[in-house]
């Protein structure tokens, strides 16, 4: 509380480009999100899990 919220003041320049949703059932995942409308592709994973990449100022960056 009180402290500036980060979006205010985070540097700019970073967007999200692609994130994947890992699943061990990704068939089921993936018709669970179509059933939702989101769009949002499903891999198989031994774990469940998202795979976010982003474009900043100093180069790309995957978060698993």
């Amino acid at each position: 509380q009180g402290s500036p919220h980060p979006a205010g003041t985070t540097p700019g320049g970073t967007r999200l480009t692609q994130l994947t949703a890992l699943d061990p059932d990704p068939v089921g995942l993936a018709a669970v999100y179509a059933a939702i409308g989101c769009d949002v592709p499903v891999h198989g994973g031994a774990v469940t899990g998202f795979v976010a990449t982003y474009e900043t100022p100093n180069g790309t960056v995957v978060l698993t």
